[in-house]
């Protein structure tokens, strides 16, 4: 196989990409995080120089060895490892087994579509707003106004603003409070009312398709690259005639005809690319041989 995909089992756009490569004859195998943890083995190897190879033996006869993989396809945050019943002994596992799994992506990192970026792997950060807006305005994107009050009152001055619920949320499970008991302890956040609200698709740190946001290309390409992921989604609207940006999905659901033509193009340039590159060092190191 040439390309590798790396997805969660209930992945639709994953399974969809993997569908319409497979149409153009591309060779191409979905490894879900199932398939990770249920694997009869994984070898990392180094040699004299410093080069690494793995090979990995999934459940149903898989045999897959990366020095024969060009392009790799990652959306994989997390390995959940079934077979551990004990809560402590499954996250102890788990952190083991992602560990393994980072390993084997930074040891194949020129054949990633998208660069793994170390400080923002797991789900907490993928799913916390402010750590993204955070990432955004560090890109030089401007974001949705933000107003934070820690008084009780819940009221803005600003009639342009609105309110922002933010739910306490502890070891993943939202606590049952009274409204009281939230409104006296969380800080009340308001928004920027904005108008024209719409989503943008974002492939490979290109934007698709969206002539009203070409402005801002340099800044999303900064930010895509921050993050390094292959496929994510902006959500933006209007102030006046000023954009501001309001959140970003870095696991998208759902992948237009578009995108995914774009996604493809991106993974098969990066396929052909790597293959050049190859037969390129194989004929070098056959001439310095003889």
């Amino acid at each position: 196989m040439e390309i590798l995909i790396f997805c969660q089992e209930t992945d639709i756009v994953m399974h969809t990409l993997y569908r319409k490569l497979h149409e153009v004859d591309c060779q191409a195998k979905l490894v879900t995080d199932k398939d990770l943890a249920f694997a009869r083995y994984w070898n990392h190897s180094s040699d004299e120089h410093g080069n690494f190879n793995t090979t990995i033996g999934l459940i149903d006869g898989t045999h897959i060895d990366f020095s024969k993989v060009k392009c790799i396809v990652n959306r994989i945050v997390y390995i959940p490892m079934f077979h551990f019943v004990n809560v402590q002994d499954r996250q102890y596992a788990e952190m083991e087994m992602y560990a393994l799994f980072l390993s084997l992506l930074k040891s194949n990192e020129p054949k990633l579509l998208s660069s793994i970026k170390f400080h923002h792997i797991g789900n907490i950060q993928t799913n916390n707003r402010f750590f993204l807006l955070d990432k955004m305005v560090r890109a030089g994107l401007p974001i949705q106004k933000t107003i934070w009050k820690t008084d009780s009152t819940g009221n803005s001055a600003d009639k342009n603003m609105i309110p922002f619920e933010l739910k306490p949320i502890q070891n993943g499970v939202l606590r049952k409070k009274s409204a009281y008991e939230m409104l006296k302890r969380t800080p009340t956040i308001f928004l920027e009312r904005l108008s024209n609200i719409n989503t943008v698709e974002c492939v490979c740190g290109s934007i698709v398709q969206r002539s009203d946001l070409d402005a801002y290309r340099e800044q999303v390409a900064r930010l895509l690259d921050e993050l390094g992921y292959p496929l994510v989604s902006l959500k933006y609207g209007y102030e006046k005639d000023s954009v501001s940006f309001i959140s970003l999905d870095c696991m998208p659901k759902n992948i237009s005809s578009e995108a995914l033509s774009q996604l493809m193009e991106c993974i098969i340039n990066k396929t052909i690319k790597n293959d050049f590159s190859s037969r390129n060092t194989k004929r070098a190191t056959l001439s310095i041989s003889h």
